[in-house]
């Protein structure tokens, strides 16, 4: 009965006229010339400050109440800031730590250290014997995937005067990842719809009478390649993975 009686009577009634009642609210609140609403208090703020005024009644009035004379001392204050006087740059220069002379390469277009000196366009590095940048190692990593290891780590190390022995260990653990996409036959999207006649119908209607299962023996045949290539693509795969570790 409960739940009949607020579907029923209770929940029309409260929702009578509602997008009216909730307007005249809202242009009560936004309206410039209606006195200020307050936030709502929690019930034990509203019972202590009913309790000040009750007993206190002058600290609630001096709360509200314009002093005159605090006003006055504020406006005789006044705030003045001056900038510290910094030494000239000779003076503050260490001198057995001076600042570098050629700011140019740490400080031009704010672009990183490792990108900044390995841009195109810009000075190369001076990189001590068995170092190398980023981009170098990039590109030597990319040349040997390209050439299928004929650019191999002894032309690497003469190149770019690194140890054979790390060459080898970075060629072997380290490479630039490819992304490739698997072939999608169009019949693999597309159903075809059994009551439509398709151009091999008419092909076959001209050949005249075929082998019975013809069509099923091809079919056959081609999911039988197709597996196979499959599973020689996974067995290529595991080849790979078992090499070593690659980052």
């Amino acid at each position: 009965m409960s739940r009949v009686w607020g579907t029923v009577v209770r929940r029309p009634l409260q929702r009578y006229n509602v997008d009216h009642r909730a307007e005249r609210v809202v242009n009560k609140i936004q309206d410039p010339k209606a006195a200020p609403m307050r936030a709502p208090m929690y019930q034990s703020d509203a019972e202590l400050l009913e309790e000040i005024r009750r007993t206190k009644p002058e600290v609630a009035a001096s709360a509200v109440r314009k002093d005159v004379e605090l006003h006055t001392r504020l406006k005789q204050v006044r705030v003045e800031s001056t900038d510290p006087d910094l030494p000239p740059p000779e003076a503050r220069e260490h001198p057995n730590r001076p600042f570098p002379r050629d700011t140019s390469q740490y400080s031009y277009d704010f672009v990183p250290a490792q990108l900044r000196q390995d841009s195109a366009g810009r000075a190369g590095r001076r990189l001590p014997r068995g170092k190398v940048t980023l981009q170098q190692s990039v590109d030597f990593l990319t040349k040997h995937k390209a050439t299928q290891g004929g650019y191999g780590h002894i032309d690497i190390a003469e190149q770019y005067r690194l140890n054979p022995e790390l060459v080898a260990h970075s060629l072997q653990h380290c490479f630039i990842f490819g992304a490739f996409e698997t072939s999608t036959r169009p019949s693999e999207g597309t159903m075809p719809d059994p009551l439509v006649a398709q151009a091999d119908w008419v092909e076959r209607v001209k050949a005249g009478p075929q082998e019975p299962f013809k069509q099923l023996k091809d079919e056959a045949e081609q999911l039988r390649l197709m597996a196979e290539r499959q599973k020689a693509r996974v067995e290529e795969e595991k080849a790979r993975l078992g090499e070593g570790p690659r980052s």
